[in-house]
């Protein structure tokens, strides 16, 4: 079935009295803004609020055992999504892939207020809602995988290799590189690597023998760990590189007061965009399009500071632990 005319959900994404309800949000806004210019107002994220509640795992397979007891097959997940018309088993798998956003979300809101994080989530999701597409170019980055210095260096070569490949095929697609596959499956991928029955079951045959070659024949040395972020605050000055230092310190000062995960905290290169620029104020830290506007007043002041490096204790003593395990 191809639809003709899109201009319902178009409406339907804008209309600010309406909640959309997504699960990990940003991509899917981003692809279809890209594909069909909508603009959004109004979502809830049941993946970020997930990492928000600080759940054992995100993926809403995972969410809807937890919040109801049932358990989702993954049997289609490693079906072929790009052909048509789609079996009758995708489309129902389709189906109940979103049937309990709406009931998981109503707990999650629960939990949120509860825990004072509710309006942190909600300036989160406006800030999702606000993402744009980015320009076409080379999508590869290492910064997406939070636990990336815990892999050897061999697999670190292998998971850019892989990225290189996705990166090459969504180019011939015409597709977000994450609708090729997702970054769990990059990892899935390189943990298979030397069984080409399991590379066929993730990917199909075609794209198994591809990857096949890549992992017999890297395409470098492994990938040791201080090249990892070398990138972002390679061309600081030696000023802008203090900065970057303590911004660094800062990072990991409010990691440890709110009890979270690195994968929540502003990346090294959004910290070395920050030493670049300095901003002085929370309105030119706020022009920078970085963060929530929750982030910009909580997180602000501190960060301003510690570009000053001046005292930024006091501006931080109210930030929430997410980390359930400490309460």
């Amino acid at each position: 079935m191809k639809l003709q005319n899109l201009d319902g959900l178009g409406n339907l994404f804008e209309d600010k009295k309406i909640l959309k309800i997504f699960h990990s949000a940003i991509d899917d806004i981003k692809a279809l803004k890209k594909d069909f210019g909508f603009k959004f107002h109004n979502i809830a994220d049941t993946g970020f609020s997930s990492r928000l509640l600080d759940h054992e795992q995100y993926s809403l397979t995972y969410l809807v055992d937890y919040y109801h007891k049932i358990k989702l097959s993954k049997k289609e997940q490693k079906s072929n999504w790009e052909k048509r018309p789609l079996e009758k088993s995708q489309l129902q798998y389709a189906a109940l892939d979103t049937v309990y956003l709406e009931t998981i979300w109503e707990k999650m809101k629960e939990e949120l207020t509860k825990r004072n994080l509710y309006e942190e989530a909600l300036s989160e999701f406006e800030k999702i809602a606000s993402e744009e597409p980015g320009a076409e170019g080379n999508s590869i980055s290492m910064d997406k995988f939070p636990e990336i210095l815990e892999y050897s260096a061999d697999e670190r070569r292998f998971i850019y290799d892989t990225l290189v490949f996705r990166d090459d095929k969504s180019r011939k697609l015409n597709k977000a590189p994450f609708r090729v596959f997702n970054n769990e499956k990059v990892i899935l991928l390189v943990k298979s690597r030397r069984d080409m029955a399991k590379l066929t079951e993730i990917v199909g045959k075609k794209d198994a023998e591809s990857l096949f070659r890549i992992y017999a024949n890297p395409s470098g040395p492994p990938i040791q760990k201080f090249e990892l972020f070398k990138k972002p605050g390679e061309n600081l000055t030696n000023e802008e590189g203090e900065r970057f230092k303590r911004l660094r310190i800062w990072r990991e000062t409010i990691m440890s007061i709110r009890r979270m995960s690195h994968q929540m905290m502003p990346s090294n290169k959004m910290i070395a965009e920050l030493a670049q620029r300095n901003p002085k104020t929370l309105d030119e830290l706020r022009e920078m399009n970085l963060f929530s506007e929750w982030k910009v007043i909580h997180y602000g002041p501190s960060i301003l500071a510690a570009l000053e490096n001046v005292p930024y204790e006091s501006n931080i003593k109210g930030l929430i632990p997410i980390n359930k395990k400490f309460e």
